[in-house]
Protein backbone atom coordinates (compact mmCIF):
# COMPACT_ATOMS: atom_id res chain seq x y z
CA UNK A 1 0.00 0.00 0.00
CA UNK A 2 0.88 3.89 -0.58
CA UNK A 3 0.21 6.66 0.54
CA UNK A 4 -2.59 7.28 -2.08
CA UNK A 5 -4.56 4.30 -0.99
CA UNK A 6 -3.88 4.96 2.63
CA UNK A 7 -5.54 8.40 2.09
CA UNK A 8 -8.79 6.69 0.08
CA UNK A 9 -8.59 4.11 3.30
CA UNK A 10 -8.55 7.00 5.33
CA UNK A 11 -11.98 8.76 3.76
CA UNK A 12 -13.58 5.53 3.67
CA UNK A 13 -12.99 5.39 7.44
CA UNK A 14 -14.27 8.95 8.00
CA UNK A 15 -17.65 7.83 6.57
CA UNK A 16 -18.05 5.02 8.62
CA UNK A 17 -17.56 1.96 5.20
CA UNK A 18 -14.12 0.57 6.27
CA UNK A 19 -13.89 -2.83 6.68
CA UNK A 20 -11.51 -4.72 8.97
CA UNK A 21 -9.65 -5.64 6.29
CA UNK A 22 -9.13 -1.99 5.11
CA UNK A 23 -8.36 -0.96 9.08
CA UNK A 24 -5.53 -3.72 9.38
CA UNK A 25 -3.84 -3.01 6.33
CA UNK A 26 -4.16 0.80 7.12
CA UNK A 27 -2.68 0.28 10.57
CA UNK A 28 0.36 -2.04 8.41
CA UNK A 29 1.03 1.04 6.52
CA UNK A 30 0.98 3.38 9.08
CA UNK A 31 3.55 1.86 11.34
CA UNK A 32 6.06 3.06 8.76
CA UNK A 33 4.90 6.32 7.30
CA UNK A 34 5.26 8.78 9.92
CA UNK A 35 3.29 11.30 7.72
CA UNK A 36 -0.10 9.29 7.11
CA UNK A 37 -0.04 7.85 11.06
CA UNK A 38 -0.13 11.87 11.85
CA UNK A 39 -3.19 11.98 9.57
CA UNK A 40 -4.74 9.03 10.50
CA UNK A 41 -4.49 10.19 14.17
CA UNK A 42 -5.87 13.43 13.20
CA UNK A 43 -8.84 12.10 11.75
CA UNK A 44 -9.55 10.08 14.82
CA UNK A 45 -9.36 13.02 16.61
CA UNK A 46 -12.02 14.58 14.41
CA UNK A 47 -14.30 12.01 14.70
CA UNK A 48 -14.35 11.64 17.96
CA UNK A 49 -15.10 15.52 18.65
CA UNK A 50 -18.16 15.28 15.84
CA UNK A 51 -19.38 12.06 17.81
CA UNK A 52 -19.45 14.50 21.28
CA UNK A 53 -21.55 17.24 19.56
CA UNK A 54 -25.02 15.68 19.00
CA UNK A 55 -26.89 18.94 16.62
CA UNK A 56 -30.01 19.52 18.66
CA UNK A 57 -33.38 18.08 17.33
CA UNK A 58 -35.20 20.63 14.72
CA UNK A 59 -39.14 21.25 14.86
CA UNK A 60 -40.55 21.79 12.02
CA UNK A 61 -41.20 25.23 12.34
CA UNK A 62 -38.28 26.00 12.60
CA UNK A 63 -37.17 24.27 9.00
CA UNK A 64 -40.13 26.24 7.47
CA UNK A 65 -39.02 29.63 8.77
CA UNK A 66 -35.91 28.90 7.56
CA UNK A 67 -36.42 27.47 3.89
CA UNK A 68 -38.94 30.98 3.74
CA UNK A 69 -35.70 33.00 4.47
CA UNK A 70 -33.85 31.22 1.78
CA UNK A 71 -36.43 31.63 -0.83
CA UNK A 72 -36.86 35.21 0.15
CA UNK A 73 -33.23 35.54 -0.17
CA UNK A 74 -32.66 34.04 -3.29
CA UNK A 75 -35.81 36.30 -4.95
CA UNK A 76 -34.16 39.29 -4.21
CA UNK A 77 -31.16 38.11 -5.15
CA UNK A 78 -30.27 40.38 -8.92
CA UNK A 79 -30.70 38.65 -12.14
CA UNK A 80 -27.22 37.96 -14.34
CA UNK A 81 -27.02 40.27 -16.95
CA UNK A 82 -26.64 39.16 -20.33
CA UNK A 83 -23.34 39.46 -22.14
CA UNK A 84 -24.04 39.01 -26.23
CA UNK A 85 -25.85 35.91 -25.31
CA UNK A 86 -25.16 32.69 -22.99
CA UNK A 87 -21.67 31.82 -22.26
CA UNK A 88 -20.92 28.39 -21.30
CA UNK A 89 -18.97 27.77 -17.65
CA UNK A 90 -15.28 26.96 -18.15
CA UNK A 91 -15.03 23.18 -16.84
CA UNK A 92 -11.04 21.84 -15.65
CA UNK A 93 -10.27 18.35 -14.79
CA UNK A 94 -13.84 17.66 -13.27
CA UNK A 95 -13.83 21.39 -11.08
CA UNK A 96 -15.98 24.48 -11.99
CA UNK A 97 -13.30 27.35 -12.48
CA UNK A 98 -13.56 30.16 -10.78
CA UNK A 99 -16.10 32.38 -13.37
CA UNK A 100 -18.98 30.30 -12.28
CA UNK A 101 -18.30 30.24 -8.77
CA UNK A 102 -21.32 31.73 -6.98
CA UNK A 103 -20.94 35.22 -4.85
CA UNK A 104 -21.30 35.11 -1.56
CA UNK A 105 -24.85 36.59 -0.70
CA UNK A 106 -27.59 36.22 2.02
CA UNK A 107 -29.25 33.56 -0.50
CA UNK A 108 -25.79 31.07 0.57
CA UNK A 109 -26.10 32.16 4.09
CA UNK A 110 -29.48 30.92 4.34
CA UNK A 111 -28.75 27.72 1.92
CA UNK A 112 -25.88 26.94 4.57
CA UNK A 113 -28.46 26.89 7.25
CA UNK A 114 -30.68 24.82 5.89
CA UNK A 115 -28.19 22.44 4.01
CA UNK A 116 -27.57 19.97 7.52
CA UNK A 117 -31.76 19.76 7.44
CA UNK A 118 -31.89 17.96 4.36
CA UNK A 119 -34.16 20.45 2.01
CA UNK A 120 -33.90 19.66 -1.54
CA UNK A 121 -34.22 23.10 -4.04
CA UNK A 122 -32.99 24.54 -7.21
CA UNK A 123 -32.01 28.47 -7.46
CA UNK A 124 -33.81 30.00 -10.21
CA UNK A 125 -36.10 32.84 -10.62
CA UNK A 126 -39.33 31.23 -11.19
CA UNK A 127 -42.02 33.29 -13.57
CA UNK A 128 -45.45 32.96 -12.99
CA UNK A 129 -47.20 29.99 -14.36
CA UNK A 130 -50.57 30.17 -15.75
CA UNK A 131 -52.82 27.92 -17.72
CA UNK A 132 -52.33 28.81 -21.94
CA UNK A 133 -49.24 30.79 -20.97
CA UNK A 134 -45.66 29.83 -22.94
CA UNK A 135 -44.23 28.26 -19.47
CA UNK A 136 -47.17 25.60 -19.32
CA UNK A 137 -45.45 24.23 -22.29
CA UNK A 138 -42.29 23.80 -20.52
CA UNK A 139 -41.54 20.91 -18.65
CA UNK A 140 -42.43 21.55 -14.59
CA UNK A 141 -40.41 19.74 -12.07
CA UNK A 142 -41.86 20.81 -8.25
CA UNK A 143 -38.73 21.28 -6.00
CA UNK A 144 -40.55 22.02 -2.31
CA UNK A 145 -44.19 22.56 -1.28
CA UNK A 146 -44.37 24.44 2.20
CA UNK A 147 -46.72 26.59 4.08
CA UNK A 148 -46.65 30.01 3.14
CA UNK A 149 -46.60 33.04 5.37
CA UNK A 150 -49.96 33.72 5.22
CA UNK A 151 -52.71 31.54 7.08
CA UNK A 152 -54.20 29.07 4.50
CA UNK A 153 -51.69 29.49 2.13
CA UNK A 154 -49.07 27.23 0.22
CA UNK A 155 -45.74 28.04 -1.30
CA UNK A 156 -44.84 25.95 -4.08
CA UNK A 157 -40.95 26.16 -5.41
CA UNK A 158 -40.59 24.89 -9.06
CA UNK A 159 -38.31 24.91 -12.03
CA UNK A 160 -39.23 25.01 -15.51
CA UNK A 161 -37.24 22.77 -18.13
CA UNK A 162 -37.33 24.12 -21.53
CA UNK A 163 -35.93 22.76 -25.09
CA UNK A 164 -33.82 24.48 -26.86
CA UNK A 165 -31.72 23.79 -29.91
CA UNK A 166 -28.57 25.41 -31.47
CA UNK A 167 -26.90 24.74 -34.99
CA UNK A 168 -23.60 25.74 -36.56
CA UNK A 169 -20.30 24.60 -37.91
CA UNK A 170 -18.83 22.17 -35.09
CA UNK A 171 -16.02 24.64 -34.16
CA UNK A 172 -18.54 26.62 -32.35
CA UNK A 173 -17.15 26.82 -28.76
CA UNK A 174 -20.88 26.07 -27.76
CA UNK A 175 -21.31 23.04 -30.17
CA UNK A 176 -18.37 21.67 -29.35
CA UNK A 177 -19.10 21.68 -25.61
CA UNK A 178 -22.67 20.09 -26.28
CA UNK A 179 -21.12 17.63 -29.30
CA UNK A 180 -18.51 16.49 -25.66
CA UNK A 181 -21.20 16.32 -23.16
CA UNK A 182 -23.65 14.00 -26.14
CA UNK A 183 -20.22 11.37 -26.77
CA UNK A 184 -20.17 11.22 -23.09
CA UNK A 185 -23.44 9.92 -22.39
CA UNK A 186 -23.47 5.86 -23.02
CA UNK A 187 -27.20 6.13 -22.59
CA UNK A 188 -27.78 6.97 -26.30
CA UNK A 189 -25.57 5.15 -28.45
CA UNK A 190 -27.31 6.73 -31.82
CA UNK A 191 -26.71 10.61 -30.77
CA UNK A 192 -22.71 9.28 -29.47
CA UNK A 193 -22.14 7.82 -33.07
CA UNK A 194 -23.35 11.33 -34.37
CA UNK A 195 -21.38 13.48 -31.93
CA UNK A 196 -18.19 11.55 -32.36
CA UNK A 197 -18.65 11.93 -36.14
CA UNK A 198 -18.96 15.63 -36.17
CA UNK A 199 -15.82 15.98 -34.25
CA UNK A 200 -13.32 13.75 -36.21
CA UNK A 201 -12.42 16.77 -37.91
CA UNK A 202 -11.08 18.21 -34.39
CA UNK A 203 -9.63 14.79 -33.09
CA UNK A 204 -6.28 16.67 -32.35
CA UNK A 205 -7.36 19.23 -29.99
CA UNK A 206 -6.96 18.06 -26.47
CA UNK A 207 -10.71 18.31 -24.58
CA UNK A 208 -11.39 16.25 -27.81
CA UNK A 209 -9.09 13.85 -28.21
CA UNK A 210 -9.44 12.84 -24.10
CA UNK A 211 -13.39 12.14 -24.91
CA UNK A 212 -12.27 9.95 -27.67
CA UNK A 213 -9.86 8.44 -25.71
CA UNK A 214 -12.66 8.19 -22.74
CA UNK A 215 -14.85 6.87 -25.25
CA UNK A 216 -12.00 3.84 -27.12
CA UNK A 217 -11.22 2.36 -24.15
CA UNK A 218 -14.23 2.52 -21.75
CA UNK A 219 -17.52 2.51 -23.48
CA UNK A 220 -19.90 -0.23 -23.38
CA UNK A 221 -21.16 0.12 -26.89
CA UNK A 222 -18.47 -1.14 -30.25
CA UNK A 223 -20.12 0.65 -32.50
CA UNK A 224 -19.13 3.40 -30.56
CA UNK A 225 -15.67 2.81 -30.07
CA UNK A 226 -15.24 1.43 -33.33
CA UNK A 227 -16.43 4.81 -34.29
CA UNK A 228 -13.97 6.77 -31.47
CA UNK A 229 -10.74 4.47 -32.91
CA UNK A 230 -11.48 5.74 -37.01
CA UNK A 231 -11.61 9.30 -35.16
CA UNK A 232 -8.43 8.70 -33.65
CA UNK A 233 -6.35 6.80 -36.50
CA UNK A 234 -5.30 10.06 -38.18
CA UNK A 235 -3.33 10.72 -34.99
CA UNK A 236 -1.37 7.45 -34.89
CA UNK A 237 1.23 8.75 -36.52
CA UNK A 238 2.52 11.75 -34.07
CA UNK A 239 0.80 10.60 -30.79
CA UNK A 240 2.56 8.22 -27.90
CA UNK A 241 -0.65 8.31 -26.27
CA UNK A 242 -3.09 7.35 -29.18
CA UNK A 243 -0.64 4.57 -29.51
CA UNK A 244 -0.85 3.39 -26.40
CA UNK A 245 -4.46 3.43 -25.79
CA UNK A 246 -5.14 1.25 -29.20
CA UNK A 247 -2.38 -1.38 -27.45
CA UNK A 248 -4.59 -1.19 -24.22
CA UNK A 249 -7.81 -2.11 -26.76
CA UNK A 250 -5.90 -5.00 -28.60
CA UNK A 251 -5.10 -6.42 -25.33
CA UNK A 252 -8.56 -5.80 -23.11
CA UNK A 253 -11.24 -5.32 -25.64
CA UNK A 254 -14.33 -7.94 -25.62
CA UNK A 255 -14.71 -7.34 -29.29
CA UNK A 256 -12.15 -9.61 -31.62
CA UNK A 257 -13.18 -6.86 -34.55
CA UNK A 258 -12.28 -4.05 -32.66
CA UNK A 259 -8.87 -5.89 -31.52
CA UNK A 260 -8.06 -6.27 -35.48
CA UNK A 261 -8.95 -2.66 -36.63
CA UNK A 262 -6.83 -1.09 -33.54
CA UNK A 263 -3.63 -4.08 -34.70
CA UNK A 264 -4.17 -2.43 -38.68
CA UNK A 265 -4.27 0.82 -36.89
CA UNK A 266 -1.06 0.80 -34.74
CA UNK A 267 0.31 -0.73 -38.16
CA UNK A 268 0.57 2.75 -38.98
CA UNK A 269 2.96 4.36 -36.51
CA UNK A 270 5.99 5.02 -37.43
CA UNK A 271 7.92 2.17 -38.21
CA UNK A 272 10.14 1.88 -34.92
CA UNK A 273 7.26 2.58 -32.69
CA UNK A 274 4.57 0.01 -34.64
CA UNK A 275 7.43 -2.42 -34.39
CA UNK A 276 7.85 -2.06 -30.97
CA UNK A 277 4.27 -2.50 -30.06
CA UNK A 278 3.41 -5.35 -32.36
CA UNK A 279 6.20 -7.20 -31.02
CA UNK A 280 5.01 -7.06 -27.55
CA UNK A 281 1.66 -7.21 -28.70
CA UNK A 282 2.03 -10.61 -30.80
CA UNK A 283 3.69 -11.97 -27.58
CA UNK A 284 1.35 -10.48 -24.78
CA UNK A 285 -1.62 -11.15 -26.32
CA UNK A 286 -4.09 -14.16 -25.62
CA UNK A 287 -6.18 -14.20 -28.89
CA UNK A 288 -3.91 -16.25 -31.63
CA UNK A 289 -5.95 -13.92 -34.20
CA UNK A 290 -4.61 -10.72 -32.80
CA UNK A 291 -0.96 -12.55 -32.43
CA UNK A 292 -1.32 -13.31 -36.10
CA UNK A 293 -2.24 -10.35 -37.29
CA UNK A 294 0.72 -9.06 -35.40
CA UNK A 295 2.83 -11.34 -37.04
CA UNK A 296 1.27 -10.28 -40.58
CA UNK A 297 1.85 -6.50 -40.05
CA UNK A 298 5.32 -7.08 -39.11
CA UNK A 299 6.12 -9.26 -41.97
CA UNK A 300 4.20 -6.12 -44.27
CA UNK A 301 7.00 -3.22 -42.06
CA UNK A 302 9.59 -5.83 -42.99
CA UNK A 303 10.29 -6.75 -39.40
CA UNK A 304 11.44 -9.92 -38.03
CA UNK A 305 8.17 -11.35 -35.29
CA UNK A 306 10.17 -12.60 -31.81
CA UNK A 307 10.16 -16.32 -31.74
CA UNK A 308 7.69 -16.51 -28.84
CA UNK A 309 5.24 -15.42 -31.55
CA UNK A 310 5.66 -18.17 -33.87
CA UNK A 311 5.52 -20.48 -31.30
CA UNK A 312 1.76 -19.71 -31.02
CA UNK A 313 0.73 -21.20 -34.49
CA UNK A 314 3.54 -23.48 -35.05
CA UNK A 315 6.27 -26.16 -33.23
CA UNK A 316 8.38 -25.48 -36.10
CA UNK A 317 10.88 -22.70 -35.98
CA UNK A 318 9.63 -19.50 -37.53
CA UNK A 319 10.59 -19.83 -41.75
CA UNK A 320 13.89 -18.62 -43.08
CA UNK A 321 13.02 -15.35 -45.23
CA UNK A 322 14.85 -12.21 -46.33
CA UNK A 323 13.08 -10.42 -43.28
CA UNK A 324 15.98 -7.95 -41.74
CA UNK A 325 15.56 -8.49 -37.81
CA UNK A 326 15.43 -5.17 -35.71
Amino acid sequence: MNCQDAQALLRTLSCGEATPADRAALEAHAAGCPACRQRWQGEEAWLALVAQRRPAPVSDAALAQARQALHRALAAEPAPAARGGWRWPAFSAGAVSRQWAPRWSPAWAALLLIAGFGGGWWAHHAPSLTAGSPAAAAQVRVQTVEPASAPGQVRVVYDLVRQQQISGPATNPRLRHLLLLAASQPANAGMQLESIAALRPAASQNPVRRTLLAALTGDPNPGVRLEALNALRPLVTANAGVRAALAQVVLRDPNPGLRMQAVAALAQAPRADAGRWLRRLSVQSSDPYVRLNCVAAMQQLDLAPPAAAWGAFTAQPAPASGIQRQ
